[in-house]
């Protein structure tokens, strides 16, 4: 299996997990993963839905350059508010 293969289902099951402790990794992916993974990781923070989660899915927004990502943040925040 692919290493982004294997990053991309360790997120996913970040995510399921809905636990708070994951919140610092996914952000780490979300600054500097590649654009797959940090779809994913915005999945994640919304699964995992604490308010830090959602201030830092609005701050990511304003400075995002991929249209694909910012789709992702935007669907992510519109599901949680």
């Amino acid at each position: 299996m692919p290493y982004d293969q294997y990053l991309r289902n360790l997120i996913i099951a970040a995510g399921n997990s809905r636990e708070k402790r994951y919140v610092e990794i996914l952000t780490k992916i979300l600054l500097n993963g590649a654009e797959n993974l940090r779809v994913h990781a915005i999945w994640a923070l919304g699964e995992i839905a604490h308010d830090d989660c959602l201030k830092i899915l609005q701050v990511q927004f304003d400075g995002e350059s991929s249209q694909l990502v910012k789709n992702e943040i935007l669907y992510t925040l519109n599901k949680l508010t």
